[in-house]
């Protein structure tokens, strides 16, 4: 059985699954996770997709997040490799509205952390 997608403050996403993580809105970032099975408040539902692009010539892995929430959503990404399975950070960009992100290596395992919003003059690039 695999481990629950919300533990505490971290989400975690297997290649294939596809998350709905209900949340409240605070000035500084979403708080009470809850995995739902569908969609029933889009005002306070973050998607999260991940899946390996089966017809590419190398290991392609894609994450789609769909930020509901009116200000930019930003966090720490850890991926997870199928060799070892360790953690190591890797970049992740901001959300405002959607974002695809790609990786040219199998990952096993996301791990997102510390969620947050993008506060006002903060910067809007990809950070690691």
């Amino acid at each position: 059985m695999d481990p629950p997608a919300i533990q505490g403050e971290y989400i975690t996403i297997f290649p294939g699954e596809t998350l709905y993580i209900e949340a409240e809105e605070t000035d500084t970032k979403p708080i009470n996770f809850v995995q739902v099975k569908e969609i029933s408040n889009p005002s306070k539902t973050i998607i999260f997709r991940f899946w390996q692009e089966p017809d590419a010539k190398t290991p392609r892995m894609m994450l789609e997040v769909t930020n509901p929430f009116s200000k930019p959503l930003r966090y720490n990404l850890f991926m997870m490799d199928t060799f070892k399975y360790n953690l190591y950070k890797t970049s992740s960009c901001p959300v405002s509205g959607k974002i695809f992100e790609m990786w040219g290596d199998t990952i096993f395992q996301l791990l997102f952390e510390n969620l947050r919003f993008v506060q006002e003059g903060e910067s809007m690039s990809c950070v690691e």
